[in-house]
């Protein structure tokens, strides 16, 4: 864990290359990332709030402040032979980060470009003596209204609850709920998927879907990826095993994708009903489930994998209190690198997909 506490590029310098040791690589990039996100949350709160009011941020006056702040930074990193990035991998890099803090809360995005800071509140995780500090506030903002230790995990920050007590925050708008935070994650995946079912056989309407149109997932399908179980509609009538009771999901070859569940004859697709994407991914570990076709997952150290892709909630927490380490980032398979102290947090979570993971050894 370290502490982050940024001022100024110098600091920043000072940070990289007391954890990197002048070297590049997964740990560099990683903590080269967290340099970039408390400039954004720098950033985005002191352009933004005026007094107690505040101005949307167009993105290109962010990403423009951005790099002019960190040039100082770059410069030196290059001459330790450390990766040289393009203004467009710098833009590349920065909007990606942009967007994890989003999805982290931190910031706000308005939409038509523009962006805005999120007010700070402390996450309350039950059972533990930690809580996340959510918000646009900067790091050493933060040490001095609240705590002198801020810590980071990932992608947030965190603190010991004890630590706030001098401080006091306890007015009930500075705190949110752990599952608020994280989002709709419903503890018992087969009942609500049922429930998912059941709404949209209630909506079905008869169907205009053309067969070359869509393809069909099967989660009775044997093969481990989740990405093989859908299946063309050529290969989905070769199959010998097809329900025809029950609802299945179907999607669209093209891209952005629709998906619909829909009631299937041996001759037509008779009836469908719409399915919001923000589900889908959810949706399919509960249809495996339904069939009790397990997705897996492993642990090797500290290190989790992933062959098939998560809901964003997981990977929301995922991202939180992880480091990816994927062969590339953003990519299957994914990996993060869970410190100990979250590997309760993030095993209970990733269960209620009905995960199935394995402690695997180096080999």
């Amino acid at each position: 864990m370290i502490n982050v506490s940024l001022e100024s590029s110098d600091t920043a310098l000072k940070l990289l290359l007391h954890i990197c040791s002048g070297e590049s690589g997964p740990i560099y990039s990683h903590h080269f990332d967290l340099v970039i996100a408390d400039y954004l949350r720098k950033n985005i709160h002191s352009i933004s709030v005026i007094g107690e009011e505040f101005e949307p941020i167009y993105i290109t006056k962010i990403t423009n402040t951005i790099r002019r702040q960190i040039s100082p930074l770059l410069k030196c990193t290059n001459q330790l032979g450390i990766p040289k990035y393009s203004n467009e991998q710098l833009e590349i890099i920065i909007r990606r980060i942009l967007n994890i803090l989003r999805d982290l809360r931190d910031v706000v995005e308005l939409g038509m470009g523009y962006w805005a800071p999120a007010p700070i509140r402390f996450v309350d995780i039950t059972n533990t003596s930690n809580a996340l500090v959510v918000g646009s506030l900067p790091t050493y903002n933060l040490n001095t209204l609240f705590s002198p230790i801020i810590k980071v995990a990932g992608f947030v920050r965190f603190v010991d609850k004890l630590s706030l007590v001098e401080a006091n925050p306890r007015h009930p708008i500075l705190w949110q709920q752990f599952d608020n935070w994280l989002g709709d994650t419903p503890s018992d995946l087969i009942s609500w998927t049922r429930q998912t079912m059941k709404s949209a056989n209630e909506q079905l309407h008869q169907s205009a879907a053309s067969y070359e149109n869509f393809e069909v997932y099967c989660p009775w399908s044997k093969n481990k990826l989740q990405y093989y179980r859908w299946l063309v509609y050529e290969d989905f009538k070769k199959t010998s095993n097809i329900p025809t009771t029950d609802l299945i999901l179907f999607r669209s070859k093209s891209i952005p994708r629709t998906f619909w569940f829909g009631k299937f004859s041996s001759t037509s697709l008779e009836a469908d009903a719409c399915v919001p994407n923000y589900i889908v991914r959810r949706l399919l570990y509960g249809l495996d489930l339904l069939y009790n076709n397990e997705v897996e997952a492993a642990w090797t150290g500290n290190t989790i994998t992933f062959n098939n892709w998560l809901p964003p909630e997981e990977l929301r927490l995922l991202t939180a209190v992880g480091m990816e380490c994927s062969t590339e980032i953003g990519r299957l398979p994914l990996k993060y690198d869970i410190q100990p102290e979250w590997k309760s947090i993030v095993v209970d979570k990733l269960q209620c997909l009905g995960l199935k993971i394995k402690e695997e050894r180096y080999e």
